[in-house]
This record gives structure tokens, sequence and C-alpha cells, in this order.
């Protein structure tokens, strides 16, 4: 299979208290945050046009950031403009290919037919999705590069999604690991679930699988996720406000050859399910700082382009 580029992912959630992934003890969340909840309309954010600058919004005095507005920093932007995607068999909807919206055009790909993921029709384009009936390693991949060799450094991973209740074990979003490797080093960011059916938001920084959660919700809708990490803290957010962080996750993710999996981590051997078994309608990804203004604008958009 050729690595090709590719696309990313991020996405949003609800409340949740705070809890842990097996073996790891909670940490609590610092009190920075918060935008605004999951409310049934988006206010007046940008339109779906995609254009470079800001609007207001009456959302707690938040201000609308289109993606552009960011600059070099944004190093994948995936929408759900039907126009973005490549779907090319007369039967199945199965996406070959992602359009990449931010300064790299670093397209997400899948040569591979079997292993595209499904499309289905949202708010008149597309969004794509990971088909629960097989096990297929379904994804689209983003090849390696310097827009996302993260290094120690900051960097921001947004999503709008869905997670059905099907699933058990772990669920990646996005991913750049090494798949021939037990325990591949890089960068994997999604969610997890117990045999119980607790689902939480999961990240791992390479070597030592560091891996702290906190509850994600589990209903079949749309949600907006983010994971941000600034100055050696991670903090993971669902829509708009932050339940989660973790100090000391500074571990350098760069993992040089790698590409980017969105949609699947590791390799179909592993015994939990590696692969994401949902629906993406976008995704962002930032490398560098990023204010709490910026943050908090980037999810408003999101949440009036998904109009969520």
């Amino acid at each position: 299979m050729r690595w090709t580029t590719g696309l990313l992912v991020v996405l949003a959630g609800v409340t949740g208290g705070l809890a842990a992934c097996v073996g790891d003890d909670p940490v609590p969340s610092s009190s920075s945050s918060s935008g605004s909840g999951s409310s049934s309309s988006g206010g007046s954010g940008s339109s779906s046009s995609g254009g470079s600058s800001s609007s207001s919004s009456g959302d707690g005095g938040v201000t609308s950031l289109v993606p552009t507005t960011l600059g070099s920093r944004l190093v994948a932007w995936f929408d759900n403009d039907k126009a973005r995607f490549l779907v090319p068999e007369a039967g199945p909807l199965r996406v070959a290919r992602w359009e990449d919206r931010s300064p790299a055009v670093s397209n997400a790909n899948q040569p591979a037919a079997e292993a595209r993921p499904l499309a289905a029709v949202h708010l008149g384009g597309y969004r794509a999705v990971f088909d629960t009936q097989t096990t297929l390693p379904q994804a689209l991949l983003l090849g390696d590069g310097p827009a996302i060799q993260w290094g120690n450094g900051d960097f921001a991973v947004f999503c709008v999604c869905s997670w059905p209740k099907v699933q058990s074990g772990r669920a990646a979003l996005w991913a750049k690991v090494d798949e021939a490797s037990a325990t591949p080093e890089g960068l994997v960011l999604g969610f997890t679930r117990d045999a119980t059916g607790n689902a939480n938001l999961l990240a791992e920084l390479g070597p030592g699988l560091v891996r702290r959660s906190a509850s994600a919700p589990t209903d079949t809708v749309l949600h907006r996720f983010a994971w941000v990490r600034q100055a050696n803290r991670l903090a993971m957010r669902v829509d708009g406000a932050e339940v989660y962080a973790l100090d000391g996750a500074g571990q350098d993710v760069t993992n040089a050859g790698k590409p980017v999996a969105i949609g699947r981590a590791r390799n179909a051997k592993e015994a939990s399910n590696p692969y994401f078994l949902g629906d993406v309608a976008e995704i962002v990804a930032v490398k560098g700082a990023l204010s709490l203004a910026e943050i908090q604008g980037v999810e408003l958009y999101l949440k009036t382009h998904n109009v969520l």
C-alpha cells in the first residue's frame, strides 16, 4: 500500500466527570477554559464558505474563527463540503481522497479500495464514515512531512464526530505510529471504552503509552472534541469546555517517516479494536501555540458550520 497524503481530525462531545483509562489515576483539569456548551443553534458565527476572516457571535462573547485565519499554523483542515471528497465507485460511496484546505495542502488519501471509509450525506455534503460492519483497516492516510512533525511543541487537534455505542476497546482518530511495533512510538488521539461501556477520551504520546482520559459521550450524534497541548500540558475539551488536563505531557511525537492515519492506529493484529467506528464530519489540526480565544473561536466555528 502506498502511504500518501492525508487528513485528520477533530470533534466534540458532551460534559462528563473525570475518569481514567485502565491503570491511570484521574488528573484534575485546571480552571483555564471554556467555551460554550452544545446548545442547539450555533449563533452567528462564520458561514461554510471557509473564508479567512472571523466574525462575532453572541455565544458567550466568543468570536468565531475560520481555521484559515490561523495562517501557517493550520496544517490540516478537512470539512464536509462534498466537493472536497473523491468518491469514485458507482456502488458504496467509499472515500478515496479528502482534500485538505490548509496551507499545507496535504490531502488525505486511501489508494486501496477495500480500506476506504464509507461516505454519507450530511448538511448537503458528505461526512466520512468508518464502517462498523468490517474488520478491515479503513482509514485515510496523511503522508509524513514537517507539517505533522510536532516534536515537543504545542499542537491542537479539533474534530467533529460521533462514536457509536457498539464499539469497545480503542478507537483512534488521529494516529502517527509505527504499525510494525507492538508498542509503537508516535501519537494517538481518540477514544477508549471498557467492557462495562464506560467511554473516555484517549491520548497516547509515544513510548510508555502515557494515557489519560475524561468521560466522553456515547450517543450517536455529532460532538466537538479537541486535544490541545501547550507548554507540556495536554488538555482535552468537549463541546467547547475543558474537561480534563494532563501535566508532564511533553513527549516528542515527531515519529519521522511515519504517516498519520485518520481512523486507524497500529495494525489489524492488535487485540483491541484500533479502528474508529463512527462519523467524522470535520477535522482541524494546528502546529504551534493557540490562545484561549483562538481555541474557543475554532470551536465556535465548528459548532456553527456543522449546525450543532
